[in-house]
């Protein structure tokens, strides 16, 4: 992501087609894949609100990539995380300050069944919109 950002003006790439901007700066498409994940394309979905923003633009560290089934290309919220979490009941995150954060995952129990919440049960709604700089996408 960063190397595809030095040839671009400190530009994230747009988020409908995020893998196949990165794809030329990684060695293997394998690196798109999470050994827990249950998509073999790809394994992650890019924040759709970052997409095509500056650094400058975005503010607050927001969620930049995040796990999920989607596919190649995925971009969107929370609702394309994963139903069931892979990581002992939570998900890893990327976010906009290039951290990488294990967040777990609130749910409801009834009877012996989980229901995962994803939408908010991992970050809150604040984590998902940048806050800085004009907002324009380019």
């Amino acid at each position: 992501m960063r190397a595809y950002m030095a040839d671009y003006d400190d530009t994230l790439p747009p988020a409908e087609r995020w893998s196949d901007a990165l794809l030329p700066y990684v060695h293997e498409r394998s690196l798109f894949v999470c050994p827990s994940g249950q998509n073999r394309v790809c394994s992650y979905a890019m924040n759709a609100a970052v997409g095509g923003l500056r650094t400058e633009e975005i503010g607050t560290p927001v969620v930049l990539l995040f796990e999920s089934d989607a596919g190649w290309n995925a971009a969107g919220g929370p609702e394309l995380m994963p139903a069931q979490p892979r990581h002992f009941g939570g998900d890893r995150v990327g976010m906009t300050d290039w951290t990488a954060n294990y967040k777990a995952r609130a749910y409801e129990k009834t009877g012996l069944t989980r229901r995962w919440l994803k939408k908010y049960g991992i970050l809150g709604p604040s984590a998902w919109a940048p806050r800085g700089g004009s907002g324009t996408r380019r």
